[in-house]
C-alpha cells in the first residue's frame, strides 16, 4: 500500500461476516458501524506495531473470537501488508510497512551474520526477532530463492563457549526485558567458588563473549554487603530463579556509563578488581609470529610489532592484568616472553596466585 493509495473497504462484505456477540452462530447482522469500529481498531493497532493471534485479540478487546477471525481475514483481503506468521497451530498477525524499494540482499546477509555472531542468544525472543527480520527481508528481496535454507551454513559462528550449561532462553529474555523497562532483576547468583548470594541488580548491558553470556549491572542489594552499589559482571549461566522486580531504576546517561570505555583496557571479558588501573604490558614474540602479529591485533591498544636487536618482535599493550590475559600468554608458551610488568611475568610463570574472578 503506497503512501498515496486509497484502498476501498467493502462494507457489505463486513456486514455479511458479522456474527452475534452472544453466541457463535449466524444471526441477524448487527449494525454496520459496530463491525467497522471493531475492524478499524484491529487495523489501527496492527499498524502501530502490535502483534496478536485471534484468541489474544478477542481477549484484549473483549470481542467474540469468531468475529475477530472474520475481521482479520477481511483485513488481510484488503491490506496485503498484514501478514500471518504460523507458529504451531496459531497464526500471529502483524503489519509490515512497505518500503520504497525491495530490501537489498546485503541486509539479509548482515542480519544472518548477526544471528551467527550472537549464537549465545539462540532460542531467546531476541534471536526470534532477528530470525523474523531475516524472513521478512527474504520475502521482499528478489533473487534470494537460490539461497534456500543454506543461510545457516553460509554464516556460522564457532566460539569456545556456544552456550553455557543451564542457560535458559527465558532468562535471557527476562533480563533483556528488564534492561528495556528499567526494572531491577532479582535472582540468586552462584559465584566462581560456589557461594550463592541473593542479589538485586540494575541490569545495564548484555555482553556476549567467548567466555559465555554476561550481564553488566549495578548491584542494588546483595548478601555480600561489600558488593552493594558496585558495578559488576554477572555470568548469566550462574543466575538462578531470575525474576523481574517491581523496583525501577534510571538508566545511566552516556557520559556516566559507556560499555566501550568499561571494557576498553580489558584483554577479554574479565574485569579487574575494584580500583585497579591498566598497566603497560611489554611482550617479546618468537620471529615466526611475524605474519600473525602483522595481520591480527592482540588488543585495540597494541603498539608494534617492532623488531628487537635479538631478532624478536616487541608488542606493547595497555591493559588490566586479568586471568584471561595470563591464560592466553601461558597458552603461547615459550614463544612469548613477558618483559613487563614483573607481576604479570611472575603470574605467567606460576610464581604467584591469580586474583579471584
Amino acid at each position: 500500500m503506497g503512501s498515496s493509495t486509497i484502498v476501498p473497504i467493502r462494507l457489505g462484505s463486513l456486514q455479511e461476516e458479522n456474527v452475534s456477540h452472544e453466541e457463535d452462530q449466524v444471526s441477524a447482522p448487527p449494525r454496520a458501524p459496530a463491525a467497522i469500529t471493531e475492524v478499524l481498531r484491529l487495523l489501527h493497532d496492527l499498524m502501530n506495531g502490535k502483534r496478536f493471534t485471534a484468541p489474544e485479540a478477542a481477549q484484549r478487546y473483549r470481542y467474540q473470537e469468531p468475529a475477530v477471525r472474520r475481521h482479520l481475514r477481511a483485513i488481510q483481503g484488503v491490506f496485503r501488508e498484514v501478514v500471518a506468521d504460523k507458529a504451531g497451530r496459531a497464526l500471529t498477525y502483524r503489519f509490515v510497512w512497505p518500503r520504497d524499494k525491495a530490501a537489498a540482499p546485503t541486509a539479509v546477509l548482515a542480519l544472518e551474520l548477526a544471528r551467527a555472531a550472537l549464537i549465545s542468544l539462540r532460542g531467546s525472543a531476541l534471536d526470534g526477532e532477528l530470525a523474523s527480520l531475516v524472513e521478512d527481508h527474504l520475502r521482499r528481496t528478489p533473487d534470494t530463492a537460490r539461497w534456500g535454507g543454506d543461510l545457516g551454513r553460509m554464516f556460522f559462528s564457532r566460539t569456545r563457549v556456544i552456550r553455557s550449561l543451564g542457560v535458559d532462553a527465558d532468562v535471557v529474555d527476562r533480563i533483556a526485558a528488564c534492561i528495556l523497562e528499567r526494572r531491577q532483576v532479582a535472582c540468586e547468583y552462584e559465584h566462581f567458588g560456589g557461594k550463592v548470594d541473593k542479589v538485586r541488580l540494575e541490569p545495564w548491558t548484555l555482553v556476549p563473549s567467548e567466555e559465555g553470556l554476561f550481564c553488566f549491572a549495578r548491584c542494588a542489594d546483595s548478601d555480600q554487603a561489600a558488593h552493594v552499589d558496585t558495578r559488576r559482571l554477572y555470568k548469566v549461566a550462574r543466575m538462578r530463579k531470575v525474576r523481574k522486580s517491581q523496583e525501577v531504576f534510571a538508566y545511566p546517561p552516556a557520559d556516566a556509563y559507556d560499555p566501550a570505555q568499561v571494557f576498553r583496557h580489558c584483554f577479554g571479558i574479565f574485569l579487574p578488581e575494584e580500583g585497579a588501573q591498566p598497566e603497560r604490558v611489554e611482550l617479546r614474540f618468537d620471529p615466526r609470529w611475524q605474519a600473525w602479529l602483522r595481520h591480527d591485533r592482540l588488543h585495540e591498544t597494541q603498539e608494534g610489532p617492532a623488531p628487537t636487536p635479538d631478532g624478536k618482535l616487541q608488542v606493547t599493550l595497555t591493559v588490566y592484568l586479568t586471568l584471561d590475559l595470563a591464560r592466553w600468554l601461558r597458552g603461547v608458551g615459550r614463544e612469548v616472553e613477558v618483559v613487563a610488568p614483573p607481576a604479570l611475568r611472575a603470574w605467567v610463570r606460576d610464581e604467584q596466585r591469580p586474583p579471584p574472578i
